[in-house]
C-alpha cells in the first residue's frame, strides 16, 4: 500500500467514523479546525477540554480527535515541511473536493480564532493576510464548464493552504517563544 493509498483509507474510515457521531461533520472541517487550534496554541495535553467543539462525549471518538490533533501538531512543527491537509481521495468529484476544502478552512478558522479572535486583526501583518485569504478559499467556487481548470484550482489552493497554514503556525509559535522569553526575563 503506497503512502496516498494509506493516507485515503484513513480519510475514508475518519470520514465514516465522525459523520457518524453527533457532531456529524467530516474529517477534513475536523482536521482544519485542530490544525487551527494548534495554530492557537492548543496542545496535546490540552486539547481533550476541547472535545466540546465536536459535540462528543464518547472515550472512543475523543480518542481519535486527541490523535489526529497529535498528527497535525507533529506534521506542523516538521522542519521538512511535512504538513498536509486531510482532504478527499483525488479521485472523488471536484465538487465534493472543493466542498472539503471550504469545510478544512471553515474548520481551520473556528480553530485558530475559538480562544482568541484578535488574531483576525493581528498585528502580525503576514498572520492577518494569510487568515484574510484562508477566509476567502472557504467560499470557494468551482465553474461546471472548466473541469481543468478547476483540477488546477483546487491544486494551487491546496498548495497555497499548506504553505500559509505553515507560516502561520510559525509566526505564532516564534511570538509565543519571544514573549515567553521576555517574561523569563522580567521575572528573574
Amino acid at each position: 500500500m503506497t503512502k496516498r493509498e494509506f493516507q485515503n483509507r484513513i480519510f475514508l474510515d475518519l470520514e465514516q467514523k465522525l459523520r457518524s457521531t453527533p457532531w456529524n461533520s467530516g474529517a477534513s472541517e475536523a482536521h482544519g479546525l485542530l490544525c487551527g487550534l494548534a495554530c492557537a496554541g492548543v496542545t496535546t495535553d490540552t486539547v481533550r477540554t476541547r472535545a466540546y467543539l465536536f459535540q462528543l462525549n464518547d472515550q472512543e471518538d475523543i480518542d481519535i480527535i486527541e490523535g489526529m490533533f497529535s498528527l497535525a501538531e507533529r506534521d506542523l512543527q516538521d522542519d521538512a515541511f511535512g504538513f498536509e491537509l486531510m482532504l478527499p481521495p483525488e479521485d472523488t468529484s471536484q465538487i465534493e473536493r472543493a466542498e472539503a476544502l471550504s469545510s478544512w478552512c471553515q474548520g481551520f478558522l473556528q480553530g485558530i480564532c475559538h480562544d482568541n479572535t484578535d488574531l483576525l486583526t493581528s498585528d502580525k501583518h503576514s498572520v492577518k493576510e494569510a487568515l484574510e485569504d484562508i477566509m476567502q478559499i472557504g467560499h470557494i467556487e468551482l465553474d461546471p464548464k472548466n473541469l481543468q481548470q478547476n483540477e488546477r484550482s483546487l491544486s494551487e489552493l491546496e498548495e497555497f493552504l499548506r504553505v500559509a497554514v505553515q507560516l502561520v503556525y510559525d509566526e505564532l509559535r516564534s511570538a509565543v517563544a519571544v514573549q515567553t522569553e521576555t517574561t523569563s526575563k522580567l521575572l528573574n
